[in-house]
């Protein structure tokens, strides 16, 4: 019943972050390089929200800019979240 699902015929957003808490994700949906791409944007440009538009949240992107990494707390957090395994795209799937 999912309009995700429906538009796309593929898997939505929830069904991956389920797979995601339930550690069932297929290889392919986690991908290292694709971390390093957004942990690198996040460390040299993630005062500017560059990782949250590589991922496909601009409204995190917006909110990033026009505050400066949520003034550097959001920013030092994301760091984390990105080399821990944590952050996760539009989708829910995990970068």
């Amino acid at each position: 019943t999912c309009p995700d699902f429906i538009n796309r015929q593929k898997p939505c957003k929830h069904i991956y972050k389920l797979q995601n808490v339930l550690n069932e994700a297929p290889a392919a949906e986690n991908s290292n390089n694709r971390r390093m791409v957004a942990g690198l944007l996040c460390v040299f440009a993630g005062y500017f929200g560059a990782h949250y538009f590589y991922a496909k949240r601009y409204g995190m992107g917006l909110l990033y800019l026009f505050t400066a990494g949520l003034f550097c707390f959001g920013w030092l957090y994301d760091i984390y979240r990105i080399f821990s395994g944590r952050f996760c795209d539009k989708y829910g799937k995990i970068i």
